[in-house]
């Protein structure tokens, strides 16, 4: 996930903006009264709203919105913002600060036409960094829209409005590369709120004790991370130290809230190797408020030397979830509190 200025638009205001250039995109229904955005061009899910004359639950930037009403199209990178995958590890795929891929991110991403669920692939080669060489691969993103009995089925009765997808993805190398390759989600949503992750350790045992005082905190045996607009934050954890849950609740107007919780599948991950990545860049950019992420890996697939598993070790399927919650902010601490138990 990430953390920025928000654009309060409606499912149907970014369905105009998008009409703009003629991007295509799907509305799909979720939860009681939830919507569901997504937007194949942009390899992204653009919106989730709990209830669909609500408020977005991700962040959008307001910049590429503006863009879209004004019909300006950007060859170059940009981050509109949502739900998306990129390659991991960093080190390969994202070097000294550079932007990621195109090919990657927003990757050339076509609709599929498969029942069930929606599906979207991207078919391309980016360079990887630190091994010095091209990597060919394909990413499938399969989508699937949780109605109101599956949310009461995964979470309980509650009273809080709520939507939410289910999601497999999956990478497979192309070609002879040896490189190890798996995937990386990122979520943005807007800055101000809190990050927590379920620990396996007591708090003593993780590098967390020695951060800075104020900026990671333990609460109900969870990391609790600021996600503060003004200020810079980067927190990691491995699979040792972190549960594969996050959940960001940021609080509103009117004494009411926005929790986040992504699950998503264990991973094999050594100690050490990235798990989770909480951060934020804090300051401003142009007057606006900056952004950052909250992010999670999955484990990595490479080239095998037995021939016998040579397919298999250059895929990886990687099963996830995402739900939006919206509520009061009391009931919203509540049940955050027993998701993280």
């Amino acid at each position: 996930m990430s953390a920025g200025r928000c654009a309060e638009v409606s499912i149907e205001g970014i369905a105009r903006d998008l009409n703009t250039l003629g991007i295509a995109y799907s509305v799909l229904e979720t939860g009681a009264e939830g919507a569901l955005l997504i937007v194949p061009e942009c390899g992204r899910i653009l919106g989730l709203w709990p209830h669909w004359r609500g408020e977005n639950a991700l962040w959008v930037d307001p910049d590429f919105l503006d863009s879209l009403r004004i019909g300006a199209k950007d060859d170059g990178w940009r981050n509109p913002g949502g739900d998306g995958l990129r390659l991991a590890p960093v080190v390969e795929f994202l070097e000294d600060g550079r932007a990621p891929s195109l090919s990657i991110d927003p990757g050339r991403y076509e609709k599929l036409p498969k029942k069930g669920l929606w599906t979207m692939e991207n078919r391309g080669e980016a360079w990887a960094w630190r091994s010095g060489v091209r990597v060919g691969f394909r990413i499938v993103r399969r989508i699937r829209p949780l109605d109101e009995k599956d949310l009461a089925r995964l979470w309980g009765t509650t009273y809080l409005r709520q939507a939410g997808y289910e999601e497999e993805a999956s990478v497979e190398l192309t070609g002879g590369c040896s490189v190890a390759a798996g995937l990386w989600n990122v979520t943005l949503v807007q800055a101000g709120g809190e990050a927590r992750v379920p620990l396996r350790k007591y708090w003593g045992d993780t590098r967390l004790a020695a951060r800075p005082a104020g900026e990671v905190d333990l609460a109900d045996a969870c990391a609790v991370v600021h996600l503060r607009r003004e200020r810079a934050t980067r927190v990691d954890l491995d699979a040792t130290e972190a549960r594969p849950r996050i959940l960001y609740v940021l609080e509103r107007e009117a004494g009411r809230a926005i929790l986040l919780v992504r699950d998503f599948q264990k991973t094999s991950a050594a100690a050490g190797e990235a798990f989770i990545e909480c951060s934020a860049a804090g300051g401003t950019r142009g007057g606006k408020q900056g952004a950052g992420e909250l992010g999670c890996f999955s484990r990595l697939c490479g080239e095998s030397r037995d021939a016998a598993d040579s397919a298999a070790s250059r895929r990886v399927v990687w099963k996830t979830s995402l739900c939006a919650f919206m509520g009061r902010t009391g009931e919203i601490r509540a049940f955050t509190r027993r998701l993280a138990g």
